[in-house]
């Protein structure tokens, strides 16, 4: 079974607010795996890391999880000690 949920107008629910409470949580995991690790892993530099994915790949995919996933990468890749794209550091 899958679930579909589509909210384009963004009436139904609050994406940033949602996306915040996942990032905090996840952000929350990251460092109870890897402890001392270091860099900026804060809620808000993620946001921006996904914003910033998100534009400069507006024209070129339409999939959100290729932008989740980009964004994860340049946010991890940001920090010191995390895992960084290909592998882990």
């Amino acid at each position: 079974m899958a679930i579909f949920f589509f909210d384009g107008d963004r009436t139904l629910w609050d994406f940033q607010a949602m996306m915040r409470r996942a990032l905090t949580s996840t952000i929350g995991e990251l460092r109870g795996l890897r402890p001392g690790t270091g860099g900026d892993m804060s809620v808000e530099a993620f946001v921006t890391d996904r914003e910033v994915v998100a534009e400069r790949l507006r024209s070129q995919v339409s999939n959100l999880e290729q932008v989740r996933f980009e964004a994860f990468k340049k946010s991890l890749a940001r920090g010191k000690g995390w895992c960084h794209a290909g592998g882990r550091s």
